[in-house]
């Protein structure tokens, strides 16, 4: 039979189990927590740099296909002023002038038109797969729920360490 010293040596045992159950939880739940979190930073940092990587690519792409848009029509109409310098050359001055402003007027407006939609159609998706990524990592993490359920069965196995411990004085006792 198991005497008082017996038992609280047991007690002690199942003590230290219960702590080194809870410490070992307590950190796979912090190593999860912080490799969500650290794929999470990837992820974002990933896409970021695509995105503006992307963008300055089109951007770039598209300044330059204007640039050289404009240079062509500014070389063709100076042209076309050097073959006709009769007295037209002020009203000509003015025309080009007032063509180039709309062009350049116009340029602007579709520039903008296609920079609103590169953002529609690239960011815009970006940010939705975003989203879905975050919504992913969310969902595997470990619901309050579990961990509520975890902490009731800790409560239910003290109890019962205490009933067992209770029960082997009481043998001890016996003896």
């Amino acid at each position: 039979m198991l005497d008082i010293e017996d038992l609280r040596a047991i007690r002690g045992i199942l003590k230290t189990n219960k702590t080194e159950t809870i410490q070992d939880v307590s950190g796979m739940l912090a190593q999860q927590k912080t490799e969500i979190l650290i794929d999470v930073s990837e992820t974002i940092t990933n896409q970021r740099t695509e995105m503006l990587q992307d963008m300055s690519g089109k951007l770039t792409k598209q300044r330059t296909e204007m640039l050289q848009g404009v240079s062509g029509i500014l070389a063709n109409q100076r042209t076309e002023m050097m073959q006709d310098m009769s007295g037209k050359l002020t009203n000509q001055k003015t025309e080009i002038l007032e063509d180039v402003l709309g062009m350049l007027a116009q340029q602007k407006t579709d520039m903008m038109q296609s920079v609103s939609a590169l953002i529609a159609t690239e960011l815009v998706p970006q940010f939705s797969l975003l989203g879905e990524d975050h919504q992913a990592i969310v969902e595997k993490l470990v619901p309050a729920s579990r961990i509520d359920e975890l902490e009731e069965e800790v409560k239910f196995l003290k109890i019962i360490v205490k009933q067992l411990s209770e029960d082997l004085q009481q043998l001890r006792n016996v003896e």
